[in-house]
C-alpha cells in the first residue's frame, strides 16, 4: 500500500467514534486513492461491517470494499474514495433544498436501500452522515456496523443493546420490539423531512424520553405544517407511520409501492439507476494526490525531494481538511435563493430564519435556568 495523505475525521458518528479513523490512502501501484477504515480489534462490531460489505459486494449506490485485514491490535477495511463529503455537507453548505432536488438524492437512496433488503440487509442507521457522495454528486451508503441479515417471513428479535441514532430511529427499535426491514424506510421518511426543512424530526433524546415523544405520536400535524406540495405530504406521512404494517414499503411489492408514489413523478428510474441523471449539487474537493496534503512523516518517505523537486507550498486550512465544495448546476437560481435568504422574501426563508431565532432564546433560557441554580 501506499502512503497515509490526510486523515478525514477523527471518528464518525456512531457510538464508538473514539474508537475508529478514516484515512485517505494512495496506493502507488495503480496510482488509485482509497479511503482506509481502522477500527480496533477490541470493537464489537468490526465483523459485522466486514461481513455486510463482503456479502453486499460491488452495488449501486453502495460504497465498495475493496480489501481487509487485520493485525493483532487493529482491524483494516480498504474502502472506495468518495470526496463529496457526505449528506450532511450539502445540508451545511445550502440554506433549502427544493423539493425537485431532494428528489434525486431520495431516489437514490430508495435503489440502495433496495438493493439491501433484497440481499436480506437491514442497514437500522441510515442518517445523512452515513450517506457519502462521490466526485459526480451520486450517493453511498456506508458504515455497515449497525446492520443486521433478516428472513424474508421473520422479524427481528428486539436486541438488550441499542443500534442506529435516535432521531432516525422506528419507534420499534427504540421501545425494543421485534421489527424488520421497514426500519429502514422510517429512517429514509426522516432523511426526507430534514434535507426540506434543514432540521430532523425528532431531536436527538435518550431512550426513555423518545419512547415518551412516540407515544405522543398520533398524527401528522407538523409535517402538514411545513406546507410541502401534497406529494411530499404524503410521502412523508406514510414513511413516518408509527405502526410499521401499515407504513410505506413495508406491505407486500413496498419497493415498487415507494418508486410508483407521486413524489417520483418525472423520476426515470433507469436513468436513476444508470447514474445518467445530473444530480444538483457537484463536489469540488481539492486533489488528494497533491503532495502538500500528505503529512510530512510520510511525504519524506514516500515522495523523496530531488533537484527537479521543491518543497511543497503551505496548504489552505480548506485544503488540509479536504472539505468538499459544492457547486450548484443551475447558478442563476441558487443567486437568486440566496437573494431571498438576505431579504427573507419566501416563507420557506422565513421558517427558517425563525427556527434559527427561536433556537437562539430557547438557548438564552436555557442558559439563564443554570445561572439561577
Amino acid at each position: 500500500m501506499g502512503s497515509i495523505i490526510t486523515s478525514i475525521n477523527n471518528g464518525d458518528d456512531d457510538s464508538n467514534v473514539e474508537y475508529k479513523k478514516f484515512y485517505f490512502v494512495h496506493d502507488l501501484h495503480d496510482d488509485a486513492i482509497y479511503t482506509l477504515k481502522i477500527t480496533p480489534t477490541s470493537v464489537r462490531n468490526r465483523l459485522t461491517e466486514r461481513l455486510m460489505y463482503e456479502t453486499i459486494g460491488d452495488a449501486p449506490f453502495i460504497a465498495k470494499l475493496h480489501y481487509a485485514f487485520e493485525t493483532e491490535s487493529k482491524n483494516f477495511l480498504l474502502l472506495d474514495y468518495l470526496p463529496g463529503d457526505t449528506l450532511s455537507s450539502i445540508l451545511r453548505n445550502i440554506v433549502l433544498l427544493t423539493e425537485d432536488e431532494v428528489r434525486y438524492y431520495i431516489a437514490e437512496i430508495v435503489l440502495a436501500v433496495e438493493h439491501l433488503h433484497k440481499i436480506q440487509i437491514i442497514h437500522r442507521d441510515l442518517k445523512p452522515d452515513n450517506i457519502l457522495l462521490d466526485a459526480n454528486g451520486h450517493i453511498a451508503v456506508a458504515n455497515f456496523g449497525s446492520s443486521v441479515r433478516f428472513r424474508p417471513r421473520n422479524k427481528v428479535k428486539p436486541s438488550k443493546t441499542f443500534r442506529g441514532t435516535e432521531p432516525y430511529v422506528a419507534p420499534e427499535i427504540v421501545e425494543f420490539q421485534s421489527y424488520n426491514k421497514a426500519v429502514d424506510w422510517w429512517s429514509v421518511g426522516v432523511i426526507t423531512y430534514q434535507l426540506l426543512t434543514g432540521e430532523v424530526f425528532f431531536e436527538a433524546m435518550d431512550g426513555r424520553k423518545m419512547k415518551m415523544l412516540y407515544k405522543k405520536f398520533q398524527n401528522h400535524a407538523r409535517i402538514k405544517q411545513m406546507k410541502f406540495s401534497p406529494e411530499v405530504t404524503d410521502f412523508i406521512t406514510r414513511l413516518l407511520t408509527k405502526d410499521p404494517r401499515e407504513r410505506l414499503g413495508a406491505l407486500k411489492y413496498g419497493t415498487q409501492r415507494i418508486k410508483a408514489h407521486p413524489f417520483f413523478y418525472g423520476i426515470n428510474w433507469e436513468d436513476v439507476a444508470q447514474k445518467t441523471t445530473v444530480m444538483p449539487f457537484v463536489p469540488s474537493p481539492p486533489d488528494a494526490k497533491d503532495v502538500c496534503l500528505v503529512d510530512e512523516n510520510y511525504r519524506n518517505k514516500f515522495y523523496p525531494q530531488s533537484s527537479t523537486t521543491t518543497q511543497p507550498k503551505k496548504c489552505s486550512k480548506t485544503a488540509k481538511k479536504l472539505k468538499p465544495i459544492l457547486k450548484k448546476r443551475e447558478e442563476p437560481q441558487r443567486k437568486r435563493k440566496t437573494a431571498a435568504t438576505k431579504q427573507g422574501g419566501t416563507d420557506d426563508v422565513c421558517r427558517y430564519n425563525l427556527r434559527k431565532r427561536r433556537r437562539k432564546t430557547d438557548s438564552s433560557i436555557n442558559m439563564s435556568q443554570k445561572k439561577r441554580r
